[in-house]
C-alpha cells in the first residue's frame, strides 16, 4: 500500500498539465 500512495502524489504533482490524470489515476489504486 506505501508505493500506491507514493505514486498518487507524483502524479499529483502536475495537477495542471493533467487535470484528468489524477482521478483516473486514483480509480486504477482503487481497483489493485
Amino acid at each position: 500500500m506505501p508505493p500506491l500512495i507514493q505514486f498518487d502524489r507524483v502524479t499529483y504533482l502536475p495537477p495542471g498539465s493533467s487535470e484528468t490524470t489524477p482521478p483516473a489515476l486514483n480509480d486504477i489504486t482503487l481497483t489493485i
